[in-house]
């Protein structure tokens, strides 16, 4: 049975126990678009939360990040990883966190969801490396939560969303296109109004709804692009649980009309040892994921 837009709107606004993003995540996003933000603060609010502060040390010692030295304080973790690279620490914690459940579904499998979101992220950050794209973390971030309208969609439309995959599968569908079919909006649409509860920033916000197309972002259009392209290598790789069938054209992805806007490198790309680098990435994850459990 087909719902209607507007009764989804009014479910989700009804609900008392919408997830909310955790109070140090969201301070630290502020403190990320914050240039006057210091190492000294950010360390100050990770340190208020001793098991967040146990856990994030256990990982930067983890074979993972292979140091030599051991990082013994949330300060010294920050100077030898980076702001960036522990503020995805622990993003990455709190959110897998936020959606665990308790109960068992056959339409989403939450280690193989958070699986592709994973490597997704990662990817994103690779190939702004790769291709010279200067972000704040911001591009980890977006890979993180692109799909994350999937999980409110399992986990308060959980008959209709069956429904939907099961015609997915089915059919061979288009995901967001079904989803459209039955409830009135998609995952974009949903993981969108969701980080704007969250109260994100708008560049995040608009890469979630635009990630299957690129070219209607208008504020960040090269992040809803990075995003984009990043999920697609994910799924040509077939990491995690993505159940679609999109027909995934890397080399004439229209992300790439963007990216050549943005990228000094694009010209001279190497795609073969791109997709080798990514290859090494996506290698990581299964890793990454087990540590941050």
């Amino acid at each position: 049975m087909s719902l209607e837009k507007n009764d989804i709107t009014e479910k989700l606004n009804s609900i008392d126990n919408l997830p909310t993003l955790p109070t140090i995540a969201s301070q630290l996003l502020d403190l990320l678009g914050d240039n006057n933000s210091s190492m000294m603060s950010i360390a100050k609010i990770i340190s208020a939360d001793p098991s967040l502060t146990s856990k994030v040390l256990r990982i930067a010692n983890s074979a993972y990040y292979g140091m030599r030295k051991k990082i013994d304080t949330i300060k010294l973790s920050l100077v030898i990883l980076g702001i960036e690279e522990v503020t995805n620490i622990i993003l990455s914690i709190s959110l897998f966190k936020t959606f665990q459940s308790d109960t068992s579904s056959s339409s989403l499998d939450l280690e193989k969801f958070w699986e592709h979101s994973l490597a997704t992220a990662h990817i994103s950050r690779l190939l702004c490396r790769v291709l010279r794209i200067r972000m704040h973390g911001e591009e980890f971030t977006a890979g993180l939560i692109h799909d994350i309208g999937k999980i409110i969609f399992e986990q308060y439309f959980f008959e209709d969303y069956c429904e939907i995959n099961d015609k997915i599968l089915k059919d061979k569908l288009i995901n967001y296109k079904v989803e459209e079919d039955f409830l009135g909006v998609n995952h974009m649409d949903i993981g969108a109004w969701l980080a704007e509860k969250w109260k994100l920033p708008s560049n995040l916000v608009e890469s979630i709804r635009f990630h299957h197309f690129p070219k209607l972002a208008e504020e960040s259009p090269i992040l809803s692009a990075i995003v984009s392209l990043a999920d697609k290598f994910v799924k040509q790789n077939e990491i995690g649980q993505s159940i679609n069938f999109e027909e995934i054209d890397l080399e004439n992805a229209e992300a790439w009309d963007i990216i050549k806007e943005y990228s000094p490198r694009y010209i001279n790309l190497d795609i073969e040892k791109t997709i080798t680098d990514v290859n090494k990435e996506i290698e990581k994850i299964p890793s990454f994921l087990s540590i941050i459990k």
